[in-house]
């Protein structure tokens, strides 16, 4: 920013734009995640059927977890909805119509940089930016940090359910082939390789540690949430009684009981 801009785009101002900026990007990387996640375990449901354990029985279990999982997902997305319906409607929309009125008001340049440095105040405030807010946000960064961690969670349970999948289905091509040839099933050298022969049995332990780990998510989630919620009694300065009346509107805790 160059002069004459500089009465009013302060360095202490840019600085204000750069924590605002950077907040709602990672607000919007993690919407981004979670939206991510809902397109890459929608076709997971096609794995159930063809993945079996080391008994060749079929895994129904792991079709609980993958549907917890979902559950676990749209309570994450509805928090982030409703955190980012807050931050454009309560605080941005709502600080730029104040700030609007008061440029329009403005008889001089001191009155002009008066309002745009209180414009940029009421942001930082209700965006919990300020000084009194510092617990509040970096509660809400550990909320952040922890759907990052579920991304990674889906993210690998969705490759070894595929990987499962597929190695079962190319087994059962080779067999269709061995028969059509005359053969029964998979033979050659093929059935003797213990790879090959284990491809289409999916690990018990992988069902215990997927549910170990998504029952660990939850409940870190649900402390977290908690304990943001809670927070807010320490921000009188700021209202966000419609934001905590629809987090705990869309909170649906039957992924807690499954």
């Amino acid at each position: 920013v160059q002069s004459p801009l500089t009465c009013v785009f302060t360095q202490e101002a840019m600085k204000k734009y750069l924590r605002v900026f950077n907040f709602l990007w990672r607000l919007k990387r993690v919407e981004h995640a979670l939206s991510s996640m809902w397109q890459s375990m929608k076709p997971s449901v096609q794995f159930f059927d063809r993945v079996r354990n080391e008994k060749s029985e079929s895994v129904t279990g792991i079709k609980d977890e993958v549907r917890r999982c979902h559950c676990v997902r749209n309570e994450m997305s509805q928090f982030c909805m409703n955190l980012q319906y807050y931050i454009m409607f309560e605080v941005l929309e709502e600080s730029w119509t104040e700030f609007e009125a008061k440029i329009k008001n403005a008889s001089d340049l001191d009155t002009l940089i008066l309002a745009h440095e209180t414009y940029l105040n009421n942001i930082v405030e209700k965006a919990f930016l300020g000084e009194k807010s510092q617990q509040l946000v970096r509660q809400l960064s550990l909320v952040f940090d922890l759907i990052m961690r579920f991304q990674g969670f889906s993210g690998r349970t969705k490759e070894i359910l595929q990987e499962a999948s597929s190695k079962r289905r190319l087994r059962a091509l080779r067999a269709e082939v061995e028969t059509a040839q005359g053969h029964w099933g998979v033979g050659g050298d093929e059935a003797e390789d213990g790879d090959e022969a284990d491809i289409d049995c999916f690990p018990e332990r992988f069902l215990y540690s997927t549910r170990y780990e998504l029952d660990a998510i939850i409940g870190d989630y649900r402390v977290l949430v908690d304990g943001f919620l809670k927070l807010f009694s320490t921000v009188p300065h700021i209202d966000l009684g419609s934001l905590e009346q629809k987090i705990n509107l869309h909170y649906d805790p039957q992924y807690e009981d499954n």
